[in-house]
């Protein structure tokens, strides 16, 4: 083997070559012993096929390599007119079935790209463990001798009726039909309802061809699905045993592939595949395929190709669509339309031509579902959206990094701008399907520079690169999908020492020498494998996880420790997904000739006192002792008092948990003996001590109660506590933040309500219940806030309430609600009123002369103000204010609203405003509002920076959020200010301007 490139050593050594050509006659010895050693890969036989005539074929091709090469292939056919057509690129999925075996399976990208990117991302995300296989059944019915099973899986629901929180579209393609074995497809109740259900097929079945969209093929264990064909099942299907999904993966295939083969409408062919592992190792397979006659009842269904998309025209400008569906027969196809979203436009369908004429006027969405109709009544629709009078969104992907069991992050997805120079973020909406099976929607961002930024919250809990797909919308009807990626990496693992204490040539069996978190909290035993070095020279062993709770687990181990002494234990740990962590503890071990007894374990409630004695034995020589206790929950070690070789221990915990007591016994030469027990201490409930706050109320304020609570754990104590409180009102009960002290609620009726709050402590310990009752009025006066005078406040209920403020004898003023009035009342200080949910209608007589604030809340309201300096505040819906004679701050809300300042210098905001429920930010802008400077000054002063009796709280694009509705400004007779959004099909309408007023963009 040697011979031939060394045989010129003599000449190299005479040209002073010797050691240029030495190293040269290593490297090619080396690559000689490579040559000689590899090992060729293996072709699996590969059986005859038959493939329909015309049509087509996927199957699956298995290698095996001793070396492990990847390894590449090429097809040759004798009959050119059969086409063999290699998948590449694949992502592959190993599927363990519990107590059946694996299923390794191609996602087909080339053929079902969005498909395989949500099937792939909801594997990375883990979301198909521990779901089961809901329905096995042969959809021949018992006809014929080819059995046509499918395996069905994927449901969380585990019935067959639900799926991850979203939907997409199918997915066709002329040369993915079911006419093999083994194929994955996905399982829907209708057109373009793909979730997370899946198919896997036993055999032909060729009734589904373009009903469900194929995207994956087994190529390994297919004896795994004939076993699960043979579950026994009910008349439904379902099994009688449960077949569950233990684990989906990503993995690498790097021996096999997968083919289809096109086969013309009669005729053979000699297949021949070839395999080559890169290094000279190669391996040849021929098979044969016959092109058979399709059965004579097997008429495919059209289908769109390519699938029609969202489009976009001009207002009253027509769109012509020309219609195209894919027919494997090439039956001719009629077609048929329908307006989903009423009849904005009108349709005219000559042929496959679809030309839509919007009516001249309007400008959004027009929603239309088309369908393909071919012979035998065989269909396939499309829903889309043509956008009339909007502007294009151009988009750029942001990809991003995550980190797994982070918990909720913001993440920006998408970049995304119109070419509106006044659009508004408003204008928009997104969704965000995370690629994990997550879904949520997205934050519009406005950057203030002609752009916006889709930001969203996701919590990834596995490791892995997720397809993100960001679908954004317009309010005229515009779309962009936007696909980025996450890259995820693995949660992180932290690990603590836990010591160890025992005794020599004494086994300590799965004794806990560590405690690991891991970030993913459904991390399971199976992902971590470590190991611990016992620190006495003896070789590491196998460290072993238990599972405690969700994310953290007991690192285990056994050994025994010839020798006492105290050693360093060092832990090692990995995690499948490749993160690490290690720790150390430490090991005291005492000598086996003094032995300590403790006890057993014992069991007590935190907050009362362990108490028992114990003793010890020594068979050596020594004279002396002196004796420690550690009780395990960070207090000091205490000194006992020995007496005749026994001891007392007493100790209180002031903390529920799970302790180990370890007693030892030293003698005068320093030799030890340890004795250890454990202590389990029970939590104690903690006790509500006070509950205070508003007595009273009317409907819609909010109202505020305080609430205490103590502990015998001062752990506890110093922790805080969570509250639950019942309201009284058959509202969901409230449960607080740990460490609140009060909790608000309004009511939306009067009526006297017992409220109820639990105290609840860190270890989910909770009280017996403490009352209050509040007492909810039409109308009261109250006590100002300030403590200078008293206030009216008057609540309407969630019906259709007409409220009137009139002025009345004495100073008074008579409130009526529904035209009955509920009372008289003699308020010094300010004068509220909340309508509540309805459509209401609350207004002030003119000769009141007070300033009043009115909210209206949800629904269409009508607010008229008097002759003070007014507030009122339209909320939800479509809602009419109308001020008085005073400066008048009006708040449309969200909705289609009209303001009409009136008489005197009034602020119109159209839309919503950050202090819609916020009095005292809208006290203080009114109080600058009505300072004694010039109109341009208190502009300046409440818009900011600068800023008066405002203080903090301005009117601006960061406090004010348009919506999409176009509201009506009507200023009146003095110089108003007007906030309005000027952005295409949703500006505000601006009428009764004065010279000199200003228009803010909102």
């Amino acid at each position: 083997m040697h011979s031939r490139p060394c045989r010129n050593l003599h000449t190299a050594r005479r040209q002073d070559r010797w050691p240029l050509l030495q190293a040269a006659c290593r490297a090619l010895e080396m690559l000689e012993e490579r040559t000689l050693l590899n090992s060729a890969p293996v072709l699996d036989v590969i059986a005859a096929q038959n493939v329909p005539a015309g049509k087509a074929l996927i199957l699956p091709i298995t290698a095996t390599d001793a070396d492990g090469d990847s390894l590449t292939y090429t097809f040759t056919s004798s009959n050119a007119r059969f086409k063999v057509k290699q998948h590449t690129k694949n992502a592959w999925v190993k599927m363990t079935v519990g107590n059946y075996g694996d299923l390794t399976f191609a996602l087909l990208r080339d053929i079902a790209p969005v498909t395989c990117d949500h099937f792939a991302g909801l594997v990375a995300g883990e979301f198909y463990d521990g779901l089961t296989f809901h329905r096995i059944t042969d959809l021949s019915g018992g006809v014929g001798t080819l059995r046509q099973f499918i395996v069905q899986g994927g449901d969380p629901s585990g019935n067959g009726t639900g799926g991850a929180p979203f939907r997409f579209a199918d997915e066709f393609h002329p040369e993915a039909i079911f006419s093999g074995k083994g194929q994955v497809a996905m399982a829907n109740s209708g057109r373009d309802t793909n979730s997370s259900q899946f198919f896997f097929t036993t055999n032909p079945t060729r009734h589904l061809d373009y009903s469900h969209t194929i995207f994956g093929q087994i190529v390994r264990g297919f004896d795994t699905l004939t076993s699960l064909a043979a579950v026994q099942t009910d008349f439904n299907g379902k099994p009688l045993q449960t077949v569950t999904i233990t684990r989906a993966q990503l993995v690498s295939d790097v021996t096999d592939t997968v083919i289809t083969i096109v086969a013309p409408t009669s005729g053979t062919s000699q297949i021949t595949v070839n395999v080559s592992d890169g290094h000279g190792g190669t391996a040849t397979r021929t098979f044969q395929v016959t092109a058979v006659p399709d059965a004579p009842t097997q008429n495919e269904p059209p289908f769109f190709w390519p699938p029609l998309r969202d489009m976009m025209t001009g207002v009253a400008q027509p769109i012509s669509i020309n219609l195209k569906a894919y027919d494997q027969e090439h039956d001719p196809i009629t077609w048929n339309g329908q307006f989903l979203n009423g009849t904005n436009a009108y349709a005219l369908l000559e042929a496959n031509m679809l030309t839509i004429v919007p009516y001249p006027d309007y400008k959004g969405p027009i929603v239309l579902r088309v369908t393909a109709q071919s012979a035998g009544s065989r269909t396939d629709e499309e829903t889309f959206t043509i956008a009339v009078g909007d502007r294009k969104i151009k988009a750029k992907a942001k990809p991003f990094t995550a980190v797994a069991g982070a918990g909720n992050t913001p993440f920006d997805v998408a970049l995304f701008w119109n070419d509106d120079p006044h659009a508004k973020a408003s204008q928009f909406s997104a969704d965000i399907n995370w690629g994990d099976g997550q879904v949520g929607p997205g934050m519009i961002i406005d950057n203030r520079n002609g752009t916006f930024t889709v930001r969203g919250l996701n919590a990834y809990r596995s490791e892995g690169r997720y397809p993100v797909y960001v679908e954004i919308k317009s309010r005229l009807g515009a779309t962009r999908t936007v696909k980025t990626f996450a890259t995820v990496s693995d949660a992180p693992l932290t690990a603590t020492g836990a010591d160890v204490w025992g005794t020599q040539n004494t086994a300590l069996t799965s004794v806990t020498v560590a405690a690991l978190n891991d970030g993913d909290p459904r991390g399971q035993v199976s992902d971590f494998t470590g190991t611990i070095d016992w620190g006495d020279g003896t070789a590491p062993s196998a460290a072993s996880f238990v599972l405690a709770s969700a994310g953290r687990f007991n690192v285990t181990g056994t050994h025994t420790y010839a020798a006492p002494g105290v050693y360093t234990i060092t832990i090692n740990i990995t995690d499948k997904g490749g993160s690490t962590a290690s720790t150390t503890s430490t090991a005291t071990i005492g000598r086996s000739t003094l032995v300590v007894s403790a006890g057993s374990a014992a069991s007590v409630s935190e907050g009362a006192a362990l108490v028992r004695s114990g003793s010890f034995t020594d068979s050596t020589s020594a004279a002396s002792w002196t004796a420690t206790v550690d009780y395990g929950d960070g207090s000091p070690r205490e000194q006992l008092i020995l007496n005749n070789k026994t001891f007392n221990i007493a100790h209180t915990y002031p903390n529920s948990g799970s302790y180990k007591v370890v007693v030892i016994v030293t003698d005068e030469t320093g030799g030890q003996g340890i004795g250890t027990f454990d202590v389990t201490v029970s939590n104690v409930a903690p006790t509500m001590t006070n509950v205070g706050g508003d007595a009273s109320g009317v409907p819609g304020q909010t109202r505020r109660i305080t609430f205490a609570a103590s502990d015998v754990s001062p752990a506890d104590n110093d922790a805080g506590f969570a509250f639950t409180i019942n309201w009284g009102d058959g509202s969901t009960s409230q449960t607080t933040q740990r460490g609140a002290t009060s909790a608000t609620h309004v009511y939306a009726s009067p009526g006297s309500y017992t409220v109820s709050v639990q105290a609840i402590d860190k270890d989910n310990g909770t009280s017996t219940a403490m009352t209050r009752v509040i007492v909810i009025s039409p109308a009261e006066v109250q006590p100002s806030a300030d403590g200078t005078g008293t206030d009216l406040l008057v609540g309407g209920t969630a019906g259709n309430d007409v409220i009137a403020l009139e002025p009345a004898d004495n100073n008074q003023i008579a409130v009526k609600i529904g035209g009955n009035v509920v009372g008289y009342y003699a308020p010094t200080g300010r004068i509220r009123v909340f309508g509540g949910a309805g459509n209401d209608r609350i207004s002030a007589h003119p000769a009141l002369g007070r300033s009043v604030e009115f909210y209206g809340d949800a629904g269409n309201d009508t607010l008229v103000g008097a002759g003070g300096d007014d507030i009122l505040v339209g909320g939800a819906g479509d809602d009419s204010l109308s001020g008085g004679g005073g400066r008048d701050i009006l708040i449309g809300g969200a909705g289609q609203d009209t303001l009409a300042g009136g008489s005197g210098e009034d602020v119109l905001v159209g839309a919503s405003t950050r202090y819609d429920s916020h009095d005292t930010a809208l006290l203080a802008i009114r109080s600058e509002w009505l300072r004694e400077l010039s109109y341009a000054a208190r502009v300046d002063h409440i818009t900011g920076p600068q800023a008066g009796l405002n203080v903090r709280y301005f009117f601006s694009r960061r406090t004010i959020t348009a919506d999409s509705a176009s509201d009506v400004l009507r200023g009146g007779e003095d110089l108003d200010v007007l906030f309005a959004s000027s952005a295409s099909g949703v500006a505000d309408v601006l009428t009764g301007r004065q010279s000199g007023e200003r228009v803010i963009e909102a």
